[in-house]
């Protein structure tokens, strides 16, 4: 339908339903709009929208001592942190203090983190009538927690093999919406313009509903099977279709579509303003092939379910600026990167090492803004890959991730690792890790995980567990031989 010849706009001849569609996508706009000022007049108890609407271009402003020293003194009631962070000296000057807080011995890696991950929520917050079920069908049995600082079941999508499961308050989760917003806005977006986010679709039933409820505020889902020229299509019909001005997603994922639409010689007409990327590394002749095709800028963003956004790019292109009013960011010897957020009180993350590499530097953006910037060309961090089905299609990371979060959520959280590897016939081979490797439910969890691989690639498939899949090394989830 998309092709070259395609030209359905300029053959239309019925100027009364175009008139329609321009009142229909007015009012649209509108109810949207006052979704998102309603959603802030409720829950925007500290101001934040109100900062982003007074300040629209600029990004975030420079580290406030006195918010470092909260949290630090916020961290010490929480249980990880009651004997093993150490005594500070609270009242020397804000630079004294900083270079004390540097100094100290004191890390916290990933692994930790998913070994103990209750020892650093705060207990306050973590009551059963506090938390959300994502996965109720009806909006009305969630609507009385809304209105406390509700904590919502996460998880990390899994990298290494092993989801990291955690809560996030109401409060920090809007804080993530208002940076979204912020970043937005500097680039260009308004209220009520939709936005539209790509994934691959995995094994997740709840994002249908998360779909409907993200409509209402202008956030349209974009989940394709596969990435193929088909779906190339339908997306393109769904840009035309939501007319988004803002499109995210995985970098790997849009310069896929790109170089389909480009090869294919599909017709795109987009009302994109702008393409933010993020979750993954985002390499320059990716961003180029994106910028070539979509006729818009692309922009990189960092951030991590765990901790939030935590840097993004400014029209210059050159580096990230760090949010330091959310995060404090270090460099360790080995360029790591050492998070402690500013903000999080349901679970504050101290001297957090994130896993990923990158050079933080304090300069003067060509933009004209101060502060801390991650620097793009020293970013080591993850790349979504994909393994090939019977039709020779790509199928994502993000899709085997799902399958193993929700066979977890089956099976209660009885894969502590995992691994999958396809072999030169192209066979599936996956490995799993269980916190019992005698556990009665293996060959449930096995039938279940093989039938749903299967049942996506079309390819045989056969699963073992293993005793202990920690080789010392950061563990490759996806593995293609070739």
């Amino acid at each position: 339908m998309h092709d070259k010849n395609h030209n359905t706009k300029e053959n239309t001849c019925f100027p009364k339903n175009l008139d329609n569609n321009k009142i229909s996508s007015k009012f649209d706009h509108l109810v949207k709009k006052v979704a998102i000022k309603l959603i802030i007049f409720l829950f925007d108890k500290e101001n934040l929208y109100k900062k982003i609407a007074l300040t629209p271009n600029s990004f975030a402003p420079l580290l406030n001592i006195q918010q470092l020293k909260q949290m630090l003194i916020h961290a010490k009631k929480i249980s990880f942190y009651k004997n093993s962070f150490p005594e500070l000296n609270y009242n020397l000057p804000d630079d004294s203090f900083l270079k004390q807080f540097k100094n100290i011995d004191f890390r916290i890696d990933k692994k930790q983190l998913k070994e103990d991950t209750k020892t650093f929520l705060d207990f306050e917050l973590f009551k059963k009538e506090n938390v959300i079920n994502y996965r109720e069908d009806s909006f009305f049995p969630i609507l009385p927690k809304l209105f406390r600082n509700f904590l919502i079941p996460l998880s990390t999508s899994g990298s290494t093999g092993i989801p990291l499961y955690f809560y996030k308050s109401r409060d920090s989760v809007l804080r993530i919406f208002f940076k979204m917003a912020h970043i937005m806005k500097f680039f260009g977006w308004k209220e009520g313009e939709n936005i539209c986010y790509i994934q691959q679709r995995g094994t997740m039933p709840h994002m249908d509903a998360v779909r409907k409820y993200a409509s209402i505020v202008g956030l349209s889902l974009f989940y394709p099977d596969t990435i193929d020229e088909k779906s190339a299509r339908e997306f393109i019909q769904f840009l035309e279709d939501k007319k988004p001005t803002v499109l995210c997603g995985f970098p790997s994922i849009l310069s896929e579509y790109a170089l389909i639409i480009k090869n294919n010689k599909l017709l795109l007409d987009s009302s994109l303003k702008f393409i933010l990327s993020g979750s993954e590394i985002l390499f320059e002749n990716q961003r180029k092939l994106i910028q070539e095709v979509f006729s818009c800028p692309v922009y990189n963003f960092y951030g991590a379910v765990e901790v939030g956004i935590i840097a993004a790019e400014c029209e210059c292109q050159d580096g990230l600026h760090i949010f330091e009013d959310s995060v404090f960011l270090e460099n360790n010897q080995n360029k790591e990167i050492i998070v402690t957020t500013l903000t999080q009180n349901e679970m504050p993350l101290i001297k957090y090492n994130i896993g990923d590499r990158g050079l933080i530097t304090e300069k003067t953006c060509s933009c004209g803004l101060m502060g801390k910037k991650i620097m793009v060309q020293e970013i080591e961090g993850r790349i979504e890959e994909y393994l090939i089905d019977n039709f020779g299609r790509k199928i994502y990371g993000s899709y085997f991730r799902q399958l193993i979060l929700e066979a977890n959520q089956k099976f209660k959280d009885k894969i502590i690792n995992s691994q999958i590897i396809q072999k030169l016939n192209k066979e599936i081979k996956y490995k799993l890790q269980l916190r019992d490797q005698f556990d009665p439910q293996v060959k449930n969890i096995l039938n279940y995980i093989t039938q749903e691989i299967e049942q996506k690639m079309k390819l045989g498939t056969n699963g073992s567990i293993e005793k202990n899949l920690n080789t010392g090394k950061k563990l490759k989830f996806l593995i293609r031989e070739s």
